[in-house]
């Protein structure tokens, strides 16, 4: 895949966390919210789980990442801010927003096979204080003749 059309690919994750609630203050604000957004679930995609491992791996990417994903300083964010903004983010709506936005794919002819798994987030607790579980959905599009 070149670079363009892995580019072009990225364009699709802000435009999914777009309307999601921003939960930080105004003033201040740096990053895009849905950038961000789209950062951290790109970092999910490659079981990234430290903020400072994501960190460098968009340090590394960001000629790639900068601007497909809706950012505009020439420095990706810290893994402070990217931590304090996660703070506020809704799960439930995130949910929402990415069950959206994977529904209408599913329903496409194209894609005919999908793979699911699943893990227990032991680092992330829900309001119970029980794991969180991250299932990934894997869409296989299959070559016809």
């Amino acid at each position: 895949m070149n670079s363009a059309r892995n580019a072009c690919a990225l364009t699709v994750l802000p435009e999914i966390f777009h309307d999601l609630t921003d939960p930080r203050d105004p003033r201040g604000v740096r990053h895009p919210f849905a950038a961000l957004c789209s950062l951290v679930f790109l970092g999910m995609l490659a079981q990234i789980i430290e903020m400072a491992v994501l960190v460098r791996w968009a340090e590394t990417n960001w000629n790639t990442l900068k601007e497909p994903l809706g950012f505009d300083r020439d420095a990706p964010p810290s893994a402070t801010c990217i931590s304090r903004t996660l703070a506020g983010l809704s799960l439930q709506e995130f949910r929402q927003h990415f069950a959206a936005w994977l529904l209408p794919l599913l329903e496409d002819e194209e894609f005919l096979a999908a793979a699911v798994d699943g893990k227990t987030c032991c680092q992330g607790l829900d309001k119970d204080g029980k794991p969180e579980i991250l299932i990934n959905v894997f869409l296989h599009e299959l070559v016809r003749p």
